[in-house]
């Protein structure tokens, strides 16, 4: 039977060490714990949670820059309960990762259990994405807005060579299709399908200014 760290260490070509699996446990335990009086997360079931929000994260993995010795940047937008940017952050601690969102009380929650974790690759930052004046190698974003605004809101977030992975569902055709004339000629998109079965109609985004 295939248990939930096998599924994370194949999509993650079998990198992870057993600390960061127990932090990936860990962080799934408080997330669903402070769940309890802050809404952080939908899913509140372990078994789903551990497919939905880590495998689910951990899709990105084929997408991110190679480990080396620069250090690249990431900043997680919306991040609500810190997804994909924590898990991303456990799985890959070369990288130096910024969650960003507009709701305080989730933020210091994440804040707290990151933390707890001891995780030294990321900081936190209270704004709205079209005020945030730093510049990233990579954005994440899983349920903020559609690609359009999406796109407009992360423009001056990126670096020239920088890439936003943005992690869609069944509505991306449509939201593809709406993309203004201006929006498909400065973006070069790619699209991939996640394929795990759990996560059936789960697409992956990447854009880059042409």
């Amino acid at each position: 039977m295939t248990t939930a760290h096998d599924l994370w260490l194949r999509l993650t070509d079998y990198r992870l060490r057993e600390q960061q699996l127990m932090q990936l446990d860990a962080y799934l335990d408080a997330l669903i714990e402070k769940n309890q009086y802050l809404n952080l997360t939908r899913i509140t079931d372990r078994a789903q949670a551990e497919v939905k929000h880590i495998a689910d994260a951990l899709t990105l993995w084929p997408f991110l820059p190679p480990i080396d010795q620069h250090t690249y940047t990431l900043a997680d937008v919306g991040t609500g309960g810190g997804i994909p940017g924590v898990i991303l952050a456990i799985a890959r601690p070369d990288l130096r990762v910024t969650l960003i969102d507009s709701t305080r009380k989730k933020l210091s929650a994440v804040e707290q259990i990151c933390q707890s974790l001891g995780l030294k690759n990321i900081q936190t930052l209270h704004a709205r994405i079209e005020t945030v004046d730093q510049t990233f190698d990579m954005i994440t974003a899983r349920a903020v807005a559609d690609m359009q605004t999406l796109l407009g809101w992360c423009d001056h977030l990126l670096k020239p060579s920088g890439r936003l992975l943005a992690m869609k569902g069944p509505k991306l055709s449509q939201e593809l299709a709406d993309l203004s004339k201006s929006a498909q000629q400065k973006w070069a998109i790619q699209t991939y399908p996640v394929l795990l079965p759990q996560l059936s109609g789960h697409q992956i985004v990447i854009a880059g200014k042409r």
